[in-house]
């Protein structure tokens, strides 16, 4: 009896010690850039959203296809408005909501982000902050006449995110006038309502 207890023990240690790397299981990845797959499959979003945040959140919804909506905590900003209108394109196209939780702060081009959600919901005690954009030249938005094509890339996403024309011009003109490039200004409760930021 004990013979065979030795020759079982002697396989199974022998079996799972031939076992190649590609062979043995590997945890899931659930970090993908500035997002987080949670515990309960939910979606945080901390950080800075970069030139590969849209592609980070492509692959996570190729590897977890039933995520429906992202949690973004504290984000500031981006590395470029491109960036963040990139990665807000996959969040619309996806049909994902935005959440932004309890005491978390977004600011400048991440709000340009939260605008591709889908629904768009916010916790208690949220900042939601915008500026002017500087380009590189050092000028900023409010340096060009409002007919100048610098603008219209804010003003034709707008729109793609679904805004009517006017409403997306009026929260434009309103935005880069309310604050220079190198300050903040974080939109109170009505002016959240008025410009359809959370709906």
């Amino acid at each position: 009896m004990k013979i065979c207890i030795y020759i079982s023990l002697f396989f199974t240690v022998f079996l799972l010690g031939s076992c190649t790397p590609d062979e043995q299981v590997t945890a899931p990845q659930t970090t993908f850039g500035a997002f987080e797959v949670q515990e309960n499959n939910a979606v945080l979003m901390s950080g800075v959203i970069t030139a590969s945040t849209a592609t980070d959140l492509q692959d996570l919804l190729e590897a977890y296809p039933s995520t429906t909506r992202i949690d973004m905590g504290n984000v500031n900003s981006a590395s470029s408005h491109e960036a963040a209108f990139a990665a807000a394109r996959i969040v619309r196209s996806n049909q994902l909501n935005i959440h932004i939780n309890n005491n978390s702060t977004i600011r400048k081009e991440a709000t340009n982000f939260f605008l591709g959600g889908i629904k768009r919901t916010k916790g208690e005690d949220v900042q939601i902050g915008v500026s002017a954009w500087r380009d590189d030249l050092g000028l900023e938005a409010t340096d060009y006449d409002f007919g100048d094509p610098a603008h219209l890339p804010w003003i034709n996403f707008f729109v793609e995110m679904e805004y009517q024309y006017q409403l997306a011009t009026d929260f434009y003109n309103f935005y880069i006038y309310a604050a220079e490039a190198d300050d903040i200004y974080f939109l109170s409760d009505d002016q959240l309502n008025t410009f359809d930021i959370i709906n």
